[in-house]
């Protein structure tokens, strides 16, 4: 049996939401910021405070390199950039809204689900800022709402797919990569014939359980309706209405479960980029940003990358792409002035430089060649060079329902535990769950 069942997984979920704010909490204290945030401490010196959800040493080191080079210009001035877990970021984001401790700059990857946080007040509006000028236009429309305005810089391009072992798939004597689902499926079985683990899944943290998902859920249903898990979210449409949508990813989820590694949700997230980057696994199921996850661990691995197959037919085997999301500033910071200033700094052509040689990304900067790793320049030459990309720019990914939210990921983790339960369950009780949260009542909207 890969897991455990989805009450204790779910158990396991709320503890480790608790333990994430208690440890938030105890980085608040201990860093003293409170209402230091913007603030200057006694001896005149400015404090900034940056929150984001990087957890990569590649990501980490761009961030520290930029903040580092900002210092020198600005001695007065201390940047402290701390990393929030990315499962919970944007309920530990609200909770320093409902504190009164919003940081001075922040990361958001998508405007979806966070609309209370701009109209509320918290996001800087960017709308014509000369260092926008420096960010390729078609990157602009994640950061923008419906009527024009821009509220945040974007950073790079990610894409959904699959990261793999090229020494893994070449002593398995996979010479060509898979572009319909009955292919991707035969390859696992090959992979499995070798003595190797097909997919590495570290579902522990439980963003990764998503984004294994929504590699699928995005191309094949999303990019058709953008909209859905927002409709999801609000009870304007409920689960089982959107079964003909959401039943198909979820059976494949689960056939590709049979190939990952035993006790996925015992394996955490570095645990299942190190077994690909060791060799011990082929692969990893999710975004772009898994290149810099696996090369952190061993940086001589050689990697490609391919987007996961839903259909077979071998013309949907497009590469899913955009900005996904990008740098916020709080107008609300006394500091504001100052923290605009160092998103603009983050806009210079040498911070993309530093972005795709440290968090190994695709820059969305002009003038920056993007040859600097050898899995995304054979992404860049082999799917963007040649239009074999998909815009999911417009695509709604994340709950704005977060009781939703919670319950969506131990729904998906029991129903791979237990698929004999099936997706109309799974479907109704995600139902049951919007009507328990106030977004609708009874039968109403289905």
């Amino acid at each position: 049996m890969k897991g455990t069942r989805w009450y204790v997984y779910g158990g396991v979920l709320l503890v480790a939401m608790a333990l994430a704010t208690v440890q938030l909490i105890g980085m608040l204290r201990e860093a003293g910021e409170g209402a230091a945030v913007g603030a200057a401490d006694t001896s005149g010196r400015i404090q900034l405070l940056w929150l984001h959800h990087f957890d990569e040493p590649g990501s980490q080191a761009w961030i520290d390199s930029g903040i580092r080079q900002f210092q020198e210009k600005h001695p007065n001035v201390t940047v402290t950039a701390m990393p929030l877990d990315g499962g919970d970021y944007m309920s530990l984001l609200r909770m320093r809204i409902a504190s009164g401790e919003m940081p001075d700059l922040y990361m958001l990857d998508h405007l979806f689900g966070a609309q209370d946080i701009i109209e509320a007040g918290f996001a800087a509006d960017l709308t014509g800022r000369a260092s926008l000028k420096q960010v390729e236009p078609r990157y602009l429309k994640g950061g923008s709402s419906e009527d024009g305005r821009t509220w945040m810089l974007p950073i790079d391009a990610n894409g959904l797919g699959v990261t793999y072992n090229k020494e893994v798939f070449a002593k398995a004597g996979i010479k060509r990569l898979p572009e319909t689902w009955n292919e991707f499926l035969t390859l696992c079985q090959r992979l499995e014939q070798s003595g190797v683990t097909p997919i590495a899944a570290g579902y522990k943290d439980t963003w990764t359980l998503f984004w294994d998902l929504a590699t699928d859920l995005v191309p094949s249903t999303l990019l058709n309706d953008p909209l859905l898990v927002e409709k999801l979210s609000d009870g304007t449409r409920t689960f089982e209405a959107s079964a003909d949508s959401l039943a198909q990813p979820l059976h494949r989820l689960a056939e590709r479960f049979a190939y990952v590694n035993s006790h996925p949700f015992e394996t955490s997230w570095d645990e299942a980029r190190t077994m690909v980057a060791e060799g011990k696994a082929a692969m990893i199921v999710g975004g772009t940003w898994s290149v810099d996850g696996v090369r952190s661990v061993n940086p001589d691995v050689s990697l490609g990358l391919f987007p996961l197959p839903y259909s077979d037919d071998p013309a949907d085997s497009l590469f899913p792409m955009k900005a996904t999301g990008g740098i916020v500033v709080n107008p609300l910071s006394p500091h504001a002035d100052l923290a605009l200033e160092l998103l603009d700094w983050f806009a210079r052509p040498e911070m993309g430089d530093s972005l795709q040689r440290n968090k190994r990304s695709v820059s969305v900067l002009k003038g920056v060649e993007q040859g600097f790793d050898p899995a995304i320049a054979e992404l860049n030459r082999g799917y963007i060079e040649t239009n074999r990309t998909v815009d999911w720019s417009g695509v709604q990914t994340g709950f704005t329902n977060q009781q939703l939210a919670r319950a969506f990921s131990v729904a998906v983790a029991d129903y791979l535990i237990d698929p004999g339960r099936g997706v109309d369950a799974l479907l109704r009780g995600l139902d049951e769950v919007v009507v328990q949260s106030g977004k609708r009542e009874g039968d109403e909207g289905r």
